[in-house]
């Protein structure tokens, strides 16, 4: 779970399992809070979700504007896992947002078991080195990314990301 706080409002992101009405199974999803620490209330709390896909590993950031932006990584059985970052406008998210895939995966992440491992572990730390920062030089309104991808051969990798509004 990685948070973020900022002028009275504390962002938290983690995974969570989640069915979206149209799908037909449960799925790894993002759960999304939004804290007023000035008012000690919950604002929102909502999971976004992939149709026929996984999200996971989510980090948050607000910028100067209060927007937020979620990075995370994405899979499906048509796409190898992948980076994608997403921003909300004015903090305003629901079950889906807008993102984009910024870096796509080229290979399956599958690390417990032969042939990628001899003999099989369960010491796979994918999802480890992701997160999401403001770009200072850019007066909080840019921000960096750094999620992780698959990569052919059973491995996966990190892609640094720099994004404005």
């Amino acid at each position: 779970m990685r948070s973020a706080w900022c002028n009275g409002t504390l962002w938290t992101a983690g995974n969570d399992v989640c069915r979206y009405k149209t799908d037909r199974a449960s799925r790894s999803c993002l759960r999304v809070i939004k804290i007023s620490t000035a008012h000690q209330a919950l604002e929102r709390d909502v999971d976004i979700t992939m149709v026929g896909g996984d999200l996971m590993y989510p980090s948050v950031v607000t910028d100067t504007r209060s927007d937020i932006w979620i990075a995370f990584s994405s899979s499906s059985t048509s796409q190898f896992a992948s980076g994608e970052v997403a921003e909300a406008p004015g903090g305003t998210i629901g079950a889906t947002i807008g993102a984009i895939i910024y870096k796509t995966g080229t290979g399956s992440i599958n690390i417990v078991s032969p042939p990628c491992t001899s003999p099989p572990t369960t010491r796979n730390r994918f999802g480890d080195y992701s997160g999401v920062a403001i770009d200072p030089a850019r007066k909080g309104l840019g921000i960096w990314t750094a999620e992780e991808f698959g990569v052919s051969g059973c491995g996966w990798g990190t892609q640094l990301g720099a994004f404005t509004p």
